[in-house]
């Protein structure tokens, strides 16, 4: 096929499909394509922001519709996004994890028994507040045990000291 703008032959996989047209494909080339997107920011928001505008109940509608039929698609997009925003981690680094920890918490070394929606949930990420670095996989239990004692070993050793005089 031929690009309209750029005029060289390129194979069908280098155009979008598009079902309004005979061919079944665009007529620019997917590079040419995004050079006009990168050039034309502006304009396309203001065209997306008027469609938007004029046509809110569709949309919406629209949205609600594809967040019903993919939900577990956007959930494990949005763990994935956390995993990497709010940890510097990938899938896999977490998967790397819980390998090495052999699938329980680093603390008490039971797997997780927190059942949210009907399923039980993964360990969650442990980091140190202060220098964002992981630290390991924890149940949720234990992850909550040192948040309230706000990340703190003095806290700990006072919780363990109380603990032992009890017991006596």
């Amino acid at each position: 096929m031929i690009c309209s703008k750029c005029k060289e032959d390129k194979p069908e996989s280098e155009f979008y499909r598009r079902r309004d047209t005979k061919k079944g494909y665009g007529s620019h080339c997917k590079s040419c394509c995004s050079k006009w997107a990168a050039e034309n920011q502006d304009s396309i928001k203001k065209a997306r922001q008027k469609w938007l505008d004029s046509n809110y109940e569709k949309a919406r509608d629209s949205q609600r519709k594809y967040k019903i039929t993919n939900r577990e698609k956007l959930k494990k997009d949005y763990r994935n996004w956390r995993l990497k925003n709010q940890y510097g981690l990938t899938e896999e680094d977490f998967k790397e994890l819980l390998i090495k920890q052999n699938g329980v918490c680093a603390i008490c070394g039971q797997s997780e028994t927190k059942v949210q929606h009907g399923k039980i949930q993964p360990l969650t990420v442990d980091h140190n507040h202060e220098t964002g670095k992981v630290r390991g996989l924890l149940c949720f239990n234990c992850n909550i045990a040192i948040g309230k004692l706000k990340d703190s070993v003095v806290l700990l050793e006072q919780a363990i000291e109380y603990l032992k005089g009890e017991s006596n």
